[in-house]
């Protein structure tokens, strides 16, 4: 028997199922969700959704944009009320852009950040005060 097989029998034994994506979902939530897996606006307390950050590439003596750098493209989740996320991934995939665009210390480029169900990137600085 191989090691992958091993590994697969195992997680299903602790309710793990396959994902497409190659990772690993727990059968049963902790939380409601639907079945993509994303939790009701309602029920999140960040709710991020389609985050883009895009960063120009600037060529030539007038420094026109000739293109840009995806540095996040398309990153979605959820975070419930009393619950933690761990960001992961290999050295320059993104995870810090992804803390500083959801923190609004740089503009997003595309997608929707939701804080307690209201959009972050649409409210002024008084509003972001506690």
């Amino acid at each position: 028997m191989s090691q992958q097989s091993t590994t697969r029998g195992a997680n299903r034994e602790a309710g793990y199922t396959g994902r497409t994506d190659g990772g690993a979902q727990r059968a049963s939530g902790a939380y409601p969700q639907n079945p993509a897996g994303i939790l009701s606006p309602s029920s999140a307390l960040l709710s991020v959704r389609g985050l883009k950050k895009y960063y120009p590439i600037r060529a030539g003596f007038f420094g026109r944009v000739a293109g840009h750098v995806r540095a996040v493209d398309g990153v979605s989740f959820d975070i419930p009320r009393g619950k933690t996320l761990g960001l992961v991934g290999e050295s320059g995939c993104g995870k810090t852009t992804v803390g500083k665009t959801i923190l609004r210390l740089t503009e997003l480029s595309g997608g929707e950040v939701m804080f307690d169900g209201k959009p972050v990137h649409q409210l002024n600085h008084k509003e972001l005060q506690p």
